[in-house]
């Protein structure tokens, strides 16, 4: 953690035993309490029994989550990690979604982000100890593509919430940042020998035809888990786990440097002392100086 605290306790996890299994083969979080929840009964029921650091919790909870962390209500040790990894990949153009759609996207993809940030950090200011936020974006939100302008919007609001937070909390010892992955093999019944409720396989297509296209196609749920560690330990703002999508972002931002006007005419000096707020920020300098330092991996932690 950016403070340097070290969890020594050995990982919890209650919920499903699919549930228990991704967590032994797919997080290593340094021996920090952990509890994989399936409703947020079992939330409560893990939170006021002990320490807990890390809780996953289904979206359709987080995104109407109110959670008062004042006691009788929870009683915690210390909470250091909040983890949004929240996703619903609406494929819809922006141009035809529904009422429906638009809610139930920004529901999951944002609401529940925000909501745990308004929970969670009064708690982390509170011990003092440090902590830090961590939301899974996605490439989308970087660089809009193919026909998902839904999920694309979302996505761009979720980066957006974490550098909003990286300029309000620099001066605290509470971190932030934002992984935007490319493709990921996210689907949690690969390798569980269960068939996927949610999946429908294209014809003629086995489970386990599917889970090795899926495997050659992306990126394994491990290294990007690996990624993420790694960025939230060295305080990283952007995680970026695919480089081949580094000339497309380069793309985005040239044509907006393109778009800035040449100036015309002077421009007034109370116009500039007005913008001064707004013209500079400090996180995307000091991140860049952040990055000269070389590391031995970007996977380890």
């Amino acid at each position: 953690m950016r403070n340097g605290h070290s969890h020594t306790a050995p990982i919890r996890a209650a919920g499903t035993d699919r549930e228990r299994r991704l967590l032994e083969l797919r997080v290593d979080l340094g021996g920090a309490h952990a509890v994989v929840t399936a409703t947020t009964g079992e939330l409560t029921d893990a939170l006021t029994s002990g320490a807990i650091d890390i809780a996953f919790m289904p979206a359709d909870d987080a995104r109407r989550m109110r959670v008062d962390f004042s006691p009788p209500y929870f009683v915690i040790e210390s909470t250091y990690l909040v983890a949004g990894n929240a996703g619903i990949k609406t494929l819809r153009q922006a141009s035809q979604a529904k009422f429906d759609e638009w809610d139930n996207a920004v529901a999951v993809n944002f609401t529940a982000i925000y909501n745990s940030v308004a929970a969670c950090l009064p708690h982390m200011l509170e011990h003092g100890e440090g902590g830090h936020f961590v939301t899974t974006a996605s490439m989308g939100g970087l660089l809009p593509g193919v026909n998902a302008g839904v999920y694309t919007s979302t996505k761009i609001a979720a980066v957006g919430l974490m550098e909003a937070l990286r300029v309000e909390l620099e001066s605290t010892n509470i971190g932030t940042g934002v992984f935007c992955p490319g493709g990921v093999t996210t689907d949690n019944y690969v390798g569980m020998d269960e068939p996927n409720p949610f999946r429908k396989l294209p014809p003629g297509m086995t489970p386990a035809a599917m889970a090795a296209r899926m495997a050659a196609s992306s990126m394994s749920p491990l290294e990007a888990g690996e990624r993420v560690m790694n960025g939230v330990v060295n305080n990283d703002l952007f995680i970026l786990s695919h480089p081949e999508f580094g000339p497309g972002m380069k793309e985005r931002y040239d044509a907006i440097m393109a778009s800035t006007p040449p100036v015309e005419t002077p421009i007034p000096p109370d116009r500039i002392a007005y913008e001064q707020g707004v013209m500079h920020c400090g996180i995307y300098p000091r991140e860049i100086a952040h990055r000269q330092k070389k590391r031995s991996s970007y996977r380890s932690v």
